[in-house]
């Protein structure tokens, strides 16, 4: 039987949290849970990249949940 790994779980959940995110950007009314889902879905992409020690990808990641954490702040303060 092959098993599954933690991070294999987490990087499904984490792309299908982006791919909402991205399914719904641009439509009037609906940019939180876009960046809700988007924001869900990069830290889980962080969490992998850590498990899986790849600088590239935790830079990548890291930059791109503080920019996502901005926007929610911005939207919610609006």
């Amino acid at each position: 039987m092959n098993e599954k790994s933690l991070d294999w779980y987490v990087k499904w959940v984490a792309s299908i949290s982006l791919l909402i995110g991205m399914s719904i950007r641009g439509i009037e009314g609906l940019q939180i849970y876009d960046l809700t889902f988007s924001t869900a879905g990069i830290t889980l992409w962080l969490w992998v990249s850590i498990l899986w020690k790849d600088r590239a990808l935790i830079i990548v990641n890291t930059v791109g949940v503080l920019l996502l954490l901005r926007n929610v702040f911005q939207t919610i303060t609006g």
